[in-house]
């Protein structure tokens, strides 16, 4: 693993490419496993510190493009309402020791994937009639500068089930952060939408959405790679 600073520092932001996978001798996930893993991101995403700017999944590893940034400033209050909505809970609160383990807690990247792969194991274990899930040592972090370097690692993710021959479109794969914004107009608003692009905060969704399909396809072209866009 990168060895990189895991904890962000007050009033800055970071961001990070991760990747994570399974061992070889894994069965490939299916579709309904596939769903659950994204519902498990997007919960997480609302408690932790973070921003899911991209994500991949395939059958054996995912990919995910977060901004992390600092619990420190944040009030009980705020710590109280992400714990509730973790435990789906409404009644219950933590402790005030509790309160400032969590607000460091959830500002770490390393306890963000650790808790995505800790809840995913036990479901699978569950599904799975106590087959246990084996992931391969360590994960992969790098962190990115803001700027072309975020938005290219975005396109590539996207591009990553075409690569693999899974669809011919980007956006027909729904494990993606591309598929998800354009089949589901980004539900609960689960992903960032500033593409890391100029001036794209006074965009439209659809607007930002269209610019960034386009890049997309043009950096797959550039690579090589046959794209062919909806009807």
């Amino acid at each position: 693993m990168t060895n990189i600073a895991r904890f962000v520092k007050l009033n800055k932001l970071a961001v990070y490419h991760i990747k994570a996978g399974f061992v070889p001798c894994m069965p490939l996930l299916n579709d309904t496993e596939k769903d659950f893993f994204v519902y498990t991101v997007k919960k997480l995403s609302k408690v932790y510190f973070t921003k899911i700017l991209g994500y991949c999944l395939m059958d054996n590893h995912f990919q995910l493009i977060v901004r992390m940034r600092s619990g420190i400033t944040c009030s009980d209050d705020d710590i109280i309402n992400r714990y509730r909505r973790l435990h789906d809970n409404k009644d219950i609160e933590p402790s005030p020791k509790q309160i400032i383990s969590l607000r460091r807690k959830w500002s770490e990247i390393s306890e963000f994937v650790k808790e995505i792969k800790q809840r995913f194991s036990i479901y699978y274990y569950e599904r799975h009639s106590g087959q246990a899930l084996t992931w391969e040592d360590h994960f992969k972090c790098t962190r990115i500068e803001p700027g072309v370097r975020v938005i290219n690692s975005l396109a590539n993710i996207d591009l990553h089930a075409v690569r693999e021959g899974l669809v011919k479109n980007p956006e027909r794969y729904r494990w993606s952060s591309l598929g998800y914004l354009t089949q589901t107009g980004n539900t609960d608003d689960f992903l960032s939408l500033d593409f890391y692009m100029n001036k794209i905060d006074r965009m439209k969704l659809e607007d930002r959405l269209r610019i960034y399909r386009n890049y997309v396809h043009e950096i797959g072209t550039m690579q090589g790679t046959m794209i062919q866009r909806q009807v």
